[in-house]
């Protein structure tokens, strides 16, 4: 059913495409080519995730190798950790949204997702469209407000797992507060490129360029 519900909402985001890229445009500051990768990846976020959402399982272990465990075996399974914590940046408003949300909600956890405050808009859509695809009441909640609200969610311990992209300094915080709970980090170490000696400029310097400043946002004046 969950798989279901992932898949119809992949069709529903398609249709909505146009919605999605104004939004991330206004938001987020970006090209209309951009924002519509987003959208294309995102539906393939979906869909993946509506497929992992049936291959669940776990294994059957053969205890015979021990002594005294002839005829014996051990089997695992596996079962939702409950509440997830999910806290998403800017400069992917869309996709990372749905790397967090979409492999949580296949698994059966329930997720309470902190958008960035600068990109609210997109996420929330977001959960508008999963909502529509039948998405159970209470299993996505939308939580806007700044540092101080990932405070809260960090000392609250009926949040079992943390999802984060951001920057170290935070994750580190979140990690700290985190303990024994399971965490999941996408940290800042993109800032850095090095050309060897025989790269192409005219073709590397570009890209380079393109990679630095186009998810660094727009400012309005």
């Amino acid at each position: 059913e969950r798989g279901s519900v992932l898949e119809k909402a992949a069709v529903i985001l398609e249709a909505r495409t146009a919605d999605f890229v104004l939004a991330m445009q206004s938001e987020a500051g970006f090209t209309e080519s951009d924002a519509a990768g987003e959208v294309r990846r995102c539906i393939q976020t979906l869909k993946l995730s509506a497929e992992e959402a049936r291959r669940l399982a776990g294994d059957v272990i053969p205890l015979a190798g021990a002594p005294g465990a002839a005829g014996r075996i051990g089997f695992t399974i596996r079962v939702p950790l409950g509440v997830i914590a999910a806290i998403t940046p800017f400069n992917s408003p869309l996709n990372t949204v749905a790397h967090k949300v979409a492999p949580a909600f296949a698994a059966g956890n329930v997720v309470i997702l902190k958008p960035s405050s600068y990109t609210p808009i997109t996420a929330c859509l977001l959960a508008e469209v999963l909502h529509e695809a039948g998405m159970p009441s209470g299993f996505l909640s939308v939580l806007h407000g700044s540092g101080e609200v990932v405070k809260l969610l960090q000392h609250d311990e009926r949040v079992r797992f943390f999802a984060f992209t951001g920057s170290t300094e935070v994750g580190r915080q979140i990690q700290q507060a985190a303990g024994l709970r399971r965490t999941q980090m996408e940290l800042g170490s993109i800032a850095c490129t090095i050309l060897c000696e025989d790269a192409k400029l005219d073709v590397a310097l570009p890209k380079v360029v393109n990679a630095g400043f186009r998810k660094a946002g727009q400012v309005c004046t």
